[in-house]
């Protein structure tokens, strides 16, 4: 889990310099960001894992409920930290199991393939890498879960 922390750290911290040839893509700008979420979203065929601050989900409740009315809720994993009070109404608005969880990460993973990661908590120059690599993916899927097994 070493890995997954320093990934975690660099959210925490954030991060100036990103190589673009080390990824697929860098998104900047709140707007940019939505969009480019909001079509995650659509495309998605098997399964989509949330995982992000329940304030700042709430705050975005209505281009959640748009984006995942039409998917399958039995394929969305979402995990929020917060207030369990916070977290309880989320759940109860989308009718959604939704898990508790101690990252401060922010990110969305579409199909176990692809995944937008935020680089930086601070949220007045919000930048995502958008990583389309399956064996990043399940290896950052692999440590995510040992953290959660290590914090329950």
């Amino acid at each position: 889990t070493e890995d997954f922390l320093k990934i975690e750290e660099m959210y925490i911290k954030g991060l100036n310099k990103v190589k673009k040839d080390e990824f697929n893509k860098i998104i900047n700008g709140r707007g940019e960001i939505n969009l480019h979420i909001k079509n995650f979203f659509k495309k998605s065929k098997k399964e989509i894992i949330v995982c992000m601050d329940a304030k700042e989900f709430n705050s975005k409740l209505k281009l959640f409920k748009e984006t995942l009315k039409n998917i399958n809720s039995s394929k969305i994993l979402i995990f929020l930290s917060g207030k369990k009070e916070t977290i309880k109404e989320i759940q109860k608005s989308l009718k959604i199991k939704i898990r508790i969880t101690d990252s401060q990460l922010k990110f969305f993973i579409l199909d176990r393939r692809e995944i937008i990661i935020y680089l930086s908590k601070k949220t007045e120059m919000e930048k995502t890498l958008w990583i389309n690599s399956e064996f990043f993916i399940k290896s950052f899927i692999g440590f995510f879960k040992k953290t959660q097994k290590n914090s329950a």
